[in-house]
């Protein structure tokens, strides 16, 4: 080792001076950023307020048609995750055993009805197409 003695003084001079210029750089670099970050949100702000400028009033019926189109998006979008991930979706049809019943039912009207008011007025899970062949058979 080399005989000569650092004090403490001279070494705290010799650090404050490379210390100096790290602050030195590290304030410029912050100065630096900060402007950046100032230049960024000043240019978005403008964007958005030239975004409020160029904004329509709708009608009542723009409206509603919008708020619509949402809905049937939204109502889209859960029928294909239902269509993804329902265990009834994954059977195949082609591949099942199928059954066909059918029903037949018998009627007596005691007073002849036109056969339009009897089509619409059947309703439920059994077609006109049942009725008019029983009504066409008697």
């Amino acid at each position: 080792m080399s005989g000569r003695r650092i004090s403490v003084r001279s070494l705290g001079y010799y650090m404050l001076k490379k210390l100096w210029l790290i602050l030195l750089c590290m304030l410029a670099l912050g100065f630096l950023l900060v402007g950046y970050k100032y230049l960024k949100d000043k240019k978005n702000q403008e964007d958005a307020e030239n975004q409020e400028d160029t904004s329509v009033n709708l009608s009542a019926t723009d409206l509603n048609d919008a708020k619509n189109a949402v809905i049937q998006y939204r109502y889209a979008k859960q029928m294909e995750k239902y269509l993804k991930e329902s265990p009834l979706m994954k059977v195949d049809a082609s591949k099942e055993k199928q059954t066909v019943v059918e029903y037949r039912i018998k009627m007596r009207l005691p007073v002849p009805v036109p056969l339009k008011t009897l089509i619409c007025s059947c309703s439920g899970p059994i077609s006109t197409t049942v009725y008019l062949w029983e009504i066409c058979r008697h």
